[in-house]
């Protein structure tokens, strides 16, 4: 009896303990100044991170807290803002329950984001983004600068302005990664994914991915060059030049085809392997491709 007794009252007290935690969850806003082109880091454990670009030289976050643990810290010094969700009394980054982040900060800012399991968004940000994340997706906005963007498990969309110049480095194990109306320079690595890629007046564009198919459209800038390669993977290269470019493709197991009329060789009267080398125009950019197991097309429209 006393038993039974006791899980009852055991019952009760946790169902009191989550109607609690439930009725605790609120919404915090906090506001500081910024440096108009200062630096911004967001850190939050899962959820959502949405950062927005504004033309207020402030940071503004409002923050969906689920636990009554979990605080929202804001501090500004010396150009540098820092973002976070802390846990516990001794300021830890939080570990458990979904927090939604929306910070809105300079629309020329450095912004430095990174999560574990939380989504991060961008827009209207035309500073250097630099976005992490473990096992979350990232959808960008990007402007000129240098930007960076990893994910361990979940895919990469960016998109770009289509003009200005820049860089993007994209790197992504285990998810897809796609890339429009990118200015500027792009290296992307995808371990287990397919990539998409569409590049404008690049000078140097490098892809590669393990295991998954490539899609890319580049335009070069004169003496630009393309260097694409897949280890398992079909290709599909769409490239331009203002000068031309000259072209040499390997592949060890796959056919190669092109939109020139020129047909591939072998590399080997007795093994595997085809190549297909030449040049378009003035033949002032490279465009270098490696397969390993997957068909090549390579066009210049």
């Amino acid at each position: 009896m006393r038993t039974s007794a006791f899980l009852s009252l055991a019952v009760v007290t946790v169902a009191a303990s989550l109607a609690l935690g439930t009725a605790q969850a609120r919404t915090v806003q906090q506001q500081v100044s910024a440096d108009p082109r200062g630096a911004v880091d967001v850190s939050d454990v899962s959820g959502r991170i949405e950062i927005i670009g504004w033309d207020n030289p402030q940071v503004s976050v409002t923050a969906n807290l689920e636990r009554d643990s979990q605080r929202l810290e804001v501090k500004s010094d010396r150009g540098r803002t820092s973002v976070r969700v802390t846990h516990g009394p001794g300021g830890f980054v939080d570990g458990g329950g979904d927090v939604r982040l929306v910070v809105h900060v300079p629309r020329e800012s450095e912004v430095n984001a990174s999560s574990v399991s939380a989504d991060i968004a961008s827009s209207s940000v035309t500073g250097a983004q630099h976005l992490q994340s473990v096992s979350g997706e990232i959808d960008a906005e990007l402007g000129a600068g240098t930007n960076e963007v990893k994910s361990v498990s979940g895919a990469i969309h960016l998109r770009g302005s289509g003009a200005g110049s820049g860089s993007l480095r994209v790197t992504d194990v285990s998810g897809e990664v796609k890339v429009s109306k990118l200015a500027g320079d792009l290296e992307a690595t995808t371990i287990s994914g397919d990539l998409d890629a569409q590049v404008a007046a690049a000078h140097s564009v490098r892809v590669h991915t393990t295991s998954g198919d490539l899609e890319l459209n580049a335009g070069l800038e004169r003496d630009g060059t393309i260097e694409a390669e897949t280890v398992s993977g079909d290709q599909h290269i769409a490239a331009s030049a203002p000068a031309g470019f000259q072209y040499e493709v390997r592949t060890f197991s796959g056919e190669i085809n092109d939109c020139f009329g020129q047909r591939s060789e072998r590399t080997s009267e007795y093994g595997p392997g085809r190549r297909l080398d030449g040049a378009r125009g003035a033949g002032n950019g490279h465009v270098r491709i490696k397969s390993l197991s997957g068909d090549v097309s390579l066009c210049d429209h």
